[in-house]
């Protein structure tokens, strides 16, 4: 007797479609079905899912017209991508701040100085850019 097919998730190419964006206020934000309301994800990106999320969890917003959903859901996308970003100067900041460290270590080596002579550091530092936060 054959044996039936296990269904994958993955051979099944589902795929966001733009229309969720306004019906039930979610998003594709790096390949995964965000909630804008929430924050949350869908396990699984189906409409099936992402509809039960929606009306489970957020029955309020069946409310709103057209035109009020499609400026909630401006606002609200909005506000999702400043939150993701909020984190990305921070980690130019602390990369920034470990190349100026080994720069200063090579400038304390190449001259064969002690670590704790600050004057090699104080002469050097009006004319190496990276100490002034760029």
């Amino acid at each position: 007797m054959a044996e039936a097919k296990k269904r994958k998730i993955a051979s099944e190419c589902r795929t966001f479609q733009t229309r969720w964006e306004n019906e039930y206020f979610f998003k594709e934000v790096k390949e995964k079905c965000v909630c804008l309301i929430c924050n949350e994800t869908v396990a699984v990106m189906k409409e099936s899912n992402v509809r039960r999320h929606y009306e489970t969890k957020h029955p309020t917003f069946t409310s709103y017209t057209a035109a009020e959903r499609e400026d909630k859901v401006q606002h609200m996308a909005a506000n999702l991508q400043a939150q993701q970003q909020y984190f990305y100067p921070a980690n130019n900041t602390q990369e920034n701040t470990t190349i100026a460290s080994y720069e200063v270590a090579q400038l304390i080596a190449r001259r064969g100085k002690a670590f704790s002579d600050a004057d090699l550091v104080k002469q050097r530092r009006t004319t190496v850019h990276f100490f002034a936060g760029s």
